[in-house]
């Protein structure tokens, strides 16, 4: 998907000069920067950071409903909640969030 926005770097030949491999490296460098200024990869990895939260959540609440069942769960809740993160997350989360991860 980067090499896509990107483009593709011209080919280098196999013992190309330093140079030559600078001046690829300055060009990637340059193109990936002006992806990163622009307001919608900003946006987009809010997006994808609010949604790996609102999935990593449901994912949480779902393994605690079943935890009692199986001790596996519960240790795997406590290994990927081990300060209580995620749980206090959750606990500040506005009302209209535990009702999406189903608790």
């Amino acid at each position: 998907a980067i090499t896509a926005a990107v483009g593709e770097a011209p080919p280098l030949r196999a013992g190309a000069p330093h140079e030559e491999r600078a001046a690829v490296r300055r060009e990637t460098c340059r193109r990936v920067e002006q992806l990163i200024s622009d307001r919608r990869y900003a946006r987009n990895v809010e997006t994808f950071g609010q949604k790996f939260d609102d999935e990593l959540l449901a994912l949480l609440a779902e393994l605690r409903k079943q935890a009692h069942r199986e001790w596996n769960l519960a240790h795997l809740l406590a290994r990927l909640d081990f300060n209580h993160f995620w749980r206090q997350k959750q606990a500040t989360a506005p009302a209209a969030a535990p009702s999406a991860v189903g608790e």
